[in-house]
């Protein structure tokens, strides 16, 4: 059977690696169980590695996370495999889409992959949520 492909959203694969706890890191652990045992292939915008690079760059900086813990998130992230999708939007497509779809401007690149692929998004955050009931794109 082939694994399913889904738009991975930054805001999952940041609980996998930072101190939280709740619901959204159990949501996002069992994603990343899923993708390891290979029912589950993420497609992600090529901001997604930017924004998660950064995001785990921050943490080391400001004490969040150790340097092993940045190590094992690292050795993580290079044992999984992953569709990159450029997905090219000028400034003036991410305000039409932003406006349209009540998103942010990073949100709109995960929201607009998922809606072109025709696939599931996982994610945590709240406004993407709301956008893809309202717009008909799948949540998983």
């Amino acid at each position: 059977m082939a694994a399913e492909r889904i738009v991975l959203d930054a805001s999952v694969a940041v609980e996998w690696f930072l101190p939280g706890g709740g619901p959204g890191q159990r949501y996002a652990e069992g994603i990343l169980e899923r993708i390891s045992a290979g029912e589950l292939f993420p497609a992600v915008p090529d901001l997604w590695h930017y924004e998660l690079g950064s995001v785990l760059v921050a943490a080391k900086r400001d004490k969040r996370i150790s340097a092993a813990k940045l190590a094992a998130s690292q050795a993580t992230l290079r044992a999984l495999e992953f569709e990159t999708f450029a997905v090219e939007l000028d400034a003036a497509e991410v305000v039409d889409l932003g406006l349209r779809y009540h998103l942010q401007g990073y949100d709109v690149v995960y929201f607009e992959l998922a809606r072109r692929l025709g696939v599931p998004v996982a994610t945590l955050d709240g406004g993407m949520r709301t956008a893809c009931g309202i717009f008909r794109v799948k949540l998983l």
